[in-house]
Order: C-alpha cells, then sequence, then structure tokens
C-alpha cells in the first residue's frame, strides 16, 4: 500500500514518472501477493499516469489488462472505470460512435450500481463526444446533468472541466458572451484548487473564443500561457492541440510560415499517435494553408486525406470545415 499510495500524490503533482515507478513497484508486490483485484488496482492507476502523459498505447494495454480481470471477477467498479477510460482514449482518437457505446454500457452498470462521481464522469466524456459529433442539444444536457452531479458532491476538478466543456459547446453554437462566461468559471474554479491542468485548459479554451473574435494578438497571448501550464503537466497531446491552435492563429494573421512550423509539429505527433479525428483538422489546416499560399496541388491533396478522415470517424466540425475550405479553394482557382 506504501508505494500505492505515494504514487497517488505523485499524480496529484503531475510527478508522472515517479508515479509510473511507484505503481510499477506496488504492482510487483501485490501479484506477488496473489490478489488479482489489488493488481487491477495498480494497472487503473497506470492508465491515468499514461492518460495524463499522452501515452494512449500503453493506457489501452493496461486498461484491457484490467477490464479481463474485471470480467473474470464480475467486478463492478472496474469494469465501469475500465469502459469510461476506454471511451476516452478512443473519443482522444476521434471515434465518438465508438466511445458512446462504451460510456452507454458504463451507465447500464450504473443503474444497478449508483456511484455518483463515475455517473457524473460518464455524463460528462457523453457530452464531450456528442460535441464533437455536432450534436450540442444532446451534449448539453448531458454536461449540466454531470455538473450538478459535480456541485452536490464538491469536486472541484471536475467541476471546472465541466465548465469549460460547456464553453466549448457554446463556442459550437456561436455564442461566445456565454462561452467566455463558462470559460471564466472554468478559470476561477481552477485557480481556486491551483489544478495546473485546468488552467492550461481554461487559457486555451478563451484563447479559442478571443481567436474567433478575430482578437488575434489576444487570442496568440492565451495560447502561449495554456502552453506554459500544459507544458507543466506534460501531456503530448494537450500541448499538441495548443501548438495547433498558435497555427491556425498564425494562419488567419498571414504569417503562414510560422503556420506551416506549428501545423507540421502537430501533423508528425499525431501520425505517431494514429489519432484519426485530429488528424483530419490537421489535413485540414494544411490544405486551407496551402489554398492561401496559391500551392492549390497540395491544398487538394490535403482536403481531400482531411475529407477521407472525418467521413471515417464522423467528426461533424471537420467535416463542416472541410466543405467550406474546398469551396474556398475552387473559388481561389477559379
Amino acid at each position: 500500500a506504501g508505494y500505492y499510495n505515494l504514487a497517488l500524490l505523485e499524480l496529484e503533482e503531475y510527478q508522472l514518472k515517479k508515479a509510473e515507478d511507484d505503481i510499477l513497484q506496488s504492482v510487483e508486490i501485490r501479484t506477488r501477493m496473489q490478489d488479482s483485484l489489488l493488481v487491477a488496482e495498480s494497472w487503473k492507476s497506470l492508465v491515468l499516469v499514461y492518460k495524463a502523459m499522452g501515452d494512449l498505447p500503453r493506457a489501452q494495454k493496461y486498461l484491457a489488462w484490467a477490464e479481463e480481470i474485471g470480467h473474470r471477477y464480475n467486478n463492478p467498479e472496474t469494469l465501469m472505470f475500465c469502459y469510461v477510460y476506454e471511451g476516452e482514449l478512443l473519443y482522444r482518437q476521434g471515434r465518438h460512435v465508438s466511445a458512446i457505446k462504451l460510456y452507454e454500457k458504463a451507465l447500464d452498470i450504473l443503474l444497478a450500481h449508483p456511484f455518483k462521481r463515475f455517473q457524473a464522469l460518464t455524463l460528462l466524456r457523453l457530452g464531450e463526444s456528442y460535441g464533437e459529433m455536432g450534436d450540442n442539444k444532446r451534449s448539453l444536457d448531458h454536461l449540466l446533468k454531470a455538473l450538478k452531479i459535480f456541485e452536490e458532491l464538491n469536486e472541484k476538478h471536475e467541476q471546472a472541466l465541466a465548465y469549460g466543456n460547456i464553453g466549448w459547446i457554446y463556442i459550437f453554437d456561436h455564442n461566445d458572451s456565454l462561452a467566455l462566461s463558462f470559460a471564466k468559471k472554468c478559470l476561477a474554479t481552477a485557480e481556486s484548487i491551483g489544478a495546473i491542468d485546468m488552467l492550461g485548459y481554461a487559457k486555451n479554451l478563451m484563447g479559442y473564443i478571443s481567436f474567433s473574435e478575430k482578437k488575434y494578438d489576444e487570442a496568440l497571448r492565451y495560447f502561449d500561457e495554456a502552453l506554459v501550464y500544459r507544458e507543466k503537466t506534460n501531456n503530448r497531446l494537450d500541448i499538441v492541440a495548443t501548438r495547433e491552435n498558435i497555427a491556425w492563429v498564425y494562419q488567419e494573421m498571414g504569417r503562414y510560415n510560422e503556420a506551416l512550423e506549428y501545423h507540421m509539429q502537430t501533423l508528425k505527433s499525431d501520425l505517431e499517435a494514429g489519432n484519426e479525428g485530429e488528424l483530419a483538422k490537421d489535413y485540414n489546416g494544411l490544405g486551407r494553408l496551402y489554398t492561401n499560399l496559391h500551392n492549390y496541388t497540395k491544398a487538394e491533396e490535403y482536403l481531400n486525406l482531411a475529407y477521407a478522415l472525418s467521413k471515417k470517424v464522423k467528426v461533424a466540425p471537420q467535416q463542416a470545415d472541410n466543405l467550406r475550405f474546398r469551396a474556398e479553394l475552387a473559388l481561389a482557382r477559379g
């Protein structure tokens, strides 16, 4: 228990390598004890470590092992954890339909075993996925239900996350004033508990709101602040997302060389991770950039890649962007 409890504290403080080492020590000890459920508990914590690192393949490996134990012992808490976090990994890869199916399996367990925190977390993840698929009404419904439970439980970190997610839905609905209101709630809640990851999340959201309002210098300032926080947590996926946002700002400012540099950085990272949803966004960005650079052959090549991927993983915002950027390319070609 000593190594395991120490690791949980290290995880909270983003000492991820130390947490990983101590959890692996606990796995070794618990394996010698021949207690499979305790081993699975350590594996679940490794999932959280690797998710925080942005290392999806290793997180997936330990989830699969923990899920096997959950099925073997018919342990609802372990299975629920696995369904929610496997769904989140699929969400991160842009596979939203598959993610939703797993979240619904978790909700089925919750009907018989009402773990309120996991109920709220599952509703929150469903809200995220519906938002990415363009179903803003259903997304907002799930997110508000999740927020209500988190407020009842006084879970400040998750409250901040819910505020931020609701802010994103209002961005998708082109309601920047409500988006900013929830972004500020996210920021204030994160500041109240010193949550570095949520501070980065809030600043990234505020940067995107400024970007949508064409306040590009302000957007860059927010994104730069977000990047400072995200580099402290060392989550590769979050860092890549903010760098991509910076690329879009430079692109709108006509600073195409800087935009290309950031776009290629994010493309490299997403190719390495096999993140199809994010790759669709990368290809759309590069397609539009090459249209602006009057390299129409390359623009068409990237937009075709974006179209195929966004259709495959059913990412509605990227499908909409792709149609818009194709129209821009056609107009530029005359």
